[in-house]
């Protein structure tokens, strides 16, 4: 076995665009959530200077956040979770 082998990880990643899009957000809201550790908002993986996250992480912080409810407050407005 490498002892320097990667983790491996099947799950997408979601770029920037698709993170502003699946909460109805602009690009100053998500820095906000990456700054505000109380949120506990998933940190991006930096690929060539690009963000992406990855989905599983994405997923597991609504749940997180959303409950079974679904209503999601990150920003400070009332936003449904899809």
């Amino acid at each position: 076995m490498n002892a320097f082998a990667y983790p491996e990880s099947t799950g997408r990643k979601l770029t920037s665009r698709q993170i502003l899009t699946r909460y109805s957000i602009c690009g100053r809201t998500l820095r906000r959530w990456l700054d505000r550790p109380e949120l506990a908002f998933p940190r991006p993986l930096i690929i060539n200077r690009h963000q992406y996250w990855v989905e599983e992480e994405v997923v597991e912080w609504e749940r997180a956040r959303c409950g079974t409810g679904c209503v999601a407050q990150a920003n400070g407005r009332q936003k449904v979770a899809r």
